[in-house]
């Protein structure tokens, strides 16, 4: 049986272990209220992410898994981005999105100032409730 998380710094330090992940940090209240206005109204996953309790941030490179789920779908004609299942993380309400360009600007200057992050590098929002 799998161990269940009991603290946002265990998750931080298990994302940080997942081959091609890099970086995990939890985002504030004012950040998570930034992205929200600064993302896509069709990015409905980046939307739920920010909605839990804590949403942390980890940036990626192409050594990281594939999606475990679609990351597009097609509703009433319109492209809109569905949140993820994240199942490295054993909380509540786990769900995961890459956010648009804007919002992973945004990350890069506001999280991670004085961080070098590879420019091939994508930004994923996972949150979650404990």
């Amino acid at each position: 049986m799998e161990k269940k998380v009991e603290t946002v710094l265990e998750i931080i330090d298990l994302l940080d272990d997942v081959d091609g992940l890099f970086h995990a940090q939890i985002m504030t209240q004012a950040e998570k209220d930034k992205a929200r206005a600064l993302e896509s109204t069709e990015n409905i996953g980046v939307a739920k992410a920010l909605s839990r309790k804590y949403t942390v941030c980890v940036f990626h490179d192409s050594s990281f898994r594939k999606p475990a789920g679609d990351i597009s779908e097609e509703i009433d004609g319109k492209t809109v981005f569905p949140g993820v299942p994240f199942p490295e993380i054993k909380a509540k309400k786990v769900i995961s999105s890459s956010p648009g360009k804007k919002v992973h600007r945004f990350l890069k200057k506001s999280l991670y100032s004085g961080i070098t992050i590879q420019e091939d590098a994508a930004s994923l929002l996972v949150g979650f409730d404990l």
